[in-house]
């Protein structure tokens, strides 16, 4: 036997374990088990029972995990563990109907609104006078990357919380949709297989209270709802529904800002301004990141104090003498015995102003950084030399991103289903670290000094009650008054 076929033949136990058990299954729904009197039904149920508590006790124990690392107060911890405990039931709940259910027999949370004014689309308000057809469907078409995500999101919303499985004729039609075209011929597609979008017998409204079961978080639940609202803005005959989900959209972004404390914001910004509470930000990061390296940006910009475009410049490096690292090209990523553990900035908008900066990871943002570093697609181990490759580089972290703010954007159009800049994330810190906390308490001011410091943001930020800091992508600094009360 060659060193090849050893290799391939030296499995671990979990590699075996997990052949044993499709083995073992595969005999049971066959039939062919001489060993066992189970049924593949009374095995796939039992089975997913075990997941459902596995998965349960390891959110509870993680979180006593990060809660004992920060001696964090036990009536915190024990809310947390009933938020974990909560949401795993409402997802349960969610899945154990295997038939859609159109009338939702309980208690509605979310009515039918009473439609005053028309809204107009505002892929229609882009339009000239007398437009073309060529002018309507550029004015109507997404590009590509939010076309992806928006597809994604109308397929998960009705194989996961309607239980349909759309057909290839469908998944056609959307991506016609929102690729700017017409479907007056397969108009069909739409009244079959999404019958919730049909303004009849209350279909509408029990759709979107199914999704608000779903996702009860409403900047989760209006995510998911806005790629339905550009389809129906998109068919003339849905109007009536448009307006209906438009309107209920609109008046759950009203509700998320008016949380935040009142930070007041242009109507069609509303949806940039995201929580910044750590546990939400985690539960879109989860829910919405599929690769490593996503979830570790984001983890970067929305669980930490958020820099500009710094870590389009970062390397890695394990020389934990910070005097040596000075290099004004670079900002680096300290690793320590294979542990993220500080961030050094020399690169950045206002080092004239607080020179080098040495901040430590945090453990939220620790855990996203290692997963991704120790990947294998990542290609940033082992680090040689006194600097390693960028950490969020291209052709393999070999150069620097030059498009990292675009990427930056696009994995939080995933997470939040909005065009959220660098600055719409640091003036969502903002408003974050000015708001009251969970106890509805103020945060100190030197809490609010030492936020301002880890963004390399004015001391400004830091000493006004009633304002926040815009950053513009050029550094140009802009307050917006946050003590007058949104008008409705």
């Amino acid at each position: 036997m060659d060193n090849q076929q050893l290799i391939a033949t030296d499995l671990t136990k979990k590699q075996k374990a997990v052949i044993a058990q499709r083995k073992y299954r595969e005999r049971i729904k066959s039939g062919t088990s001489e060993k066992s009197n189970v049924t593949y039904n009374n095995y796939k149920k039992s089975n997913a029972e075990y997941m459902k508590k596995y998965r349960l006790d390891r959110k509870i124990k993680t979180t006593n995990a990060y809660a004992e690392s920060i001696n964090e107060l036990p009536k915190i911890t024990a809310k947390k563990i009933a938020k974990v405990r909560e949401a795993t039931e409402v997802r349960q709940s969610g899945r154990e109907t295997r038939k859609v259910d159109m009338t939702i027999k309980k208690t509605n949370t979310i009515v039918k609104p009473v439609i005053v004014k028309q809204t107009v689309p505002k892929w229609k308000k882009k339009l000239p006078d007398n437009a073309t057809e060529a002018q309507k469907i550029e004015a109507r078409k997404f590009d590509d990357e939010p076309r992806k995500e928006m597809l994604k999101k109308v397929i998960n919303v009705m194989e996961a919380v309607l239980l349909l499985k759309p057909s290839k004729d469908i998944i056609r039609v959307i991506k016609s949709i929102f690729s700017g075209h017409e479907i007056k011929g397969d108009l069909k597609f739409i009244r079959k297989e999404m019958p919730f979008l049909t303004d009849k017998a209350n279909n509408v409204i029990n759709f979107v209270n199914k999704v608000h079961q779903y996702y009860p978080n409403d900047s989760s639940f209006n995510g998911n709802m806005i790629p339905f609202v550009n389809i129906v803005s998109r068919i003339p005959s849905y109007n009536s529904t448009y307006q209906q989900l438009t309107n209920l959209t609109s008046e759950t972004s009203i509700e998320i800002n008016e949380e935040r404390d009142g930070n007041t914001i242009s109507k069609e910004d509303e949806g940039k301004i995201f929580s910044f509470d750590p546990d939400d930000v985690k539960y879109h990061i989860d829910k919405f990141l599929k690769t490593d390296v996503d979830k570790a940006i984001a983890a970067c910009y929305a669980l930490m104090p958020p820099r500009r475009l710094d870590f389009q410049y970062m390397v890695l490096t394990e020389n934990n003498d910070v005097s040596m690292l000075t290099n004004k090209k670079y900002n680096y990523l300290v690793m320590n015995g294979g542990e993220p553990t500080l961030f050094v900035y020399n690169n950045y908008k206002t080092f004239s102003t607080y020179r080098q900066q040495v901040i430590p990871v945090e453990l939220d943002v620790a855990k996203y950084l290692r997963k991704y570093i120790e990947s294998e697609s990542s290609n940033l181990l082992p680090i040689l030399g006194l600097q390693g490759k960028y950490l969020f580089g291209s052709s393999y972290n070999t150069v620097h991103n030059k498009l990292f703010g675009t990427k930056l954007s696009n994995i939080f159009y995933k997470m939040y289903g909005e065009n959220i800049t660098s600055r719409w994330i640091r003036s969502s810190a903002a408003t974050w670290i000015h708001s009251l906390d969970k106890r509805g308490m103020r945060r100190p001011l030197s809490e609010k000094k030492d936020f301002a410091w880890k963004m390399g943001h004015s001391q400004q930020l830091s000493q006004q009650y009633d304002k926040i800091i815009i950053v513009d992508e050029d550094g140009k600094e802009e307050a917006i008054n946050t003590s007058k009360k949104r008008k409705n």
